[in-house]
């Protein structure tokens, strides 16, 4: 079950330039793929983790996509529950994660702007494919499965920042899922994607065999519809062991309408984007499973990293990573618990567990996962 549960790697590694002339092919082919990612900018926001160019709206990467070609960009859910959805007093709120300066003007969204080094270390962590060998990744998850068919979940994501190499990478996010068709979301330390050791809002999406896959914009799919929100963002401050506890409020939910997934973050909700429903075969109408996980991942010959705040599930609030308040989706729109006996959970190795337990004062569900990481035989 563990192990069908996300698509996030790839195989090939490659080895650069020995010949001249195939360097110039490799270098020819980098400059092509920066000019599809970086669209015109009307503006550009430098920030110290990036630059972000605000793109015009309808000309941003997604619409790349040739499933996307006659698309009309939404920029709101039409589902009357999504847009009444409940707000939670803690946590951050969007402003906490928005870029400063105003953000990107109206009618113009943040794109992370992509550099030929971006590209370089991307296809050196990367390869070329999107398959994961199990030795490449090791997953710890609570989900739900069976039953009738999911349409989202929210929940409040504890913020860590755990110590990453550069050829590693660790996430915890929540996953909702039919088959090889994949949306998720949530926070990662990725060296390669970001270039740094910071913890930063992300996203993934699968389209089965429509698409590849890949993280936020990566490839063309999510459509970003918020001026100030950008997928790949800070979130900051972190949490420390047995000292202040931080969160991020995180939504992912399908518009009953259209069809469409969206992504919301903050304690207000704030609507970040979607992707279309024409991305998808099966996802469309509702998901087989939705799992809230911890996935760390590490090249051949490199021990795996910590995993949510580093330390096991079983020492709780404070110590571990958890995911809070958690709640699924119906098929009305309504977020409603869980159905205890459809939940499942594991952990691929003996260097990460899990633990959920229903708690009261707010708490609701609550799922601990995390780990210290090591050698994995």
């Amino acid at each position: 079950m563990l192990q069908n549960l996300l698509v996030l790697s790839l195989l090939l590694f490659c080895n650069y330039g020995v010949e001249g002339k195939k360097a110039t092919k490799e270098d020819l082919e980098l400059e092509r793929q920066l000019k599809l990612l970086n669209k015109p900018a009307i503006k550009t926001i430098q920030t110290e983790h990036g630059v972000y160019d605000c793109v015009d709206i309808n000309k941003q990467p997604a619409f790349d996509n040739p499933l996307l070609k006659n698309h009309k960009v939404q920029m709101q859910p039409t589902s009357l529950q999504l847009q009444a959805a409940d707000k939670d007093s803690s946590g951050l709120r969007s402003e906490d994660i928005e870029l400063k300066d105003g953000g990107c003007p109206m009618g113009t969204v943040p794109i992370r702007r992509t550099t030929k080094e971006d590209l370089i270390k991307s296809k050196q962590f990367f390869g070329n494919g999107v398959s994961v060998p199990p030795s490449s990744s090791q997953i710890a998850a609570v989900g739900v499965s069976g039953g009738e068919a999911y349409y989202g979940t929210d929940f409040s994501l504890n913020i860590w920042n755990p110590p990453v190499k550069t050829q590693s990478y660790s996430s915890m996010a929540a996953v909702i899922q039919y088959a090889s068709e994949i949306v998720q979301a949530g926070w990662l330390v990725h060296p390669g994607l970001f270039g740094d050791n910071q913890t930063h809002l992300h996203t993934f999406w699968a389209a089965g065999t429509r698409g590849p896959g890949c993280f936020n914009v990566q490839c063309p799919g999510f459509v970003q519809v918020n001026p100030a929100i950008p997928l790949g963002g800070l979130l900051t401050p972190y949490s420390t062991y047995l000292g202040p506890q931080y969160e991020a409020k995180v939504r992912l939910a399908m518009d009953l309408t259209t069809g469409d997934w969206w992504l919301f973050v903050g304690a207000d909700n704030k609507n970040v984007g979607y992707w279309p429903k024409s991305l998808f075969c099966h996802l469309s109408g509702g998901a087989s499973q939705v799992s809230w996980t911890g996935v760390a991942a590490a090249r051949p010959g490199l021990k795996f990293p910590p995993m949510g705040s580093g330390y096991f599930a079983e020492e709780g609030t404070g110590r571990s990573c958890y995911f809070r308040k958690v709640l699924v989706m119906d098929r009305i729109g309504i977020f409603r618990e869980m159905d205890q006996r459809l939940m499942y959970s594991g952990a691929d190795s003996e260097h990460y567990t899990v633990k959920y337990t229903h708690q009261g004062g707010g708490w609701g569900w609550t799922m601990y996962i995390g780990g210290p990481g090591g050698w994995v035989g």
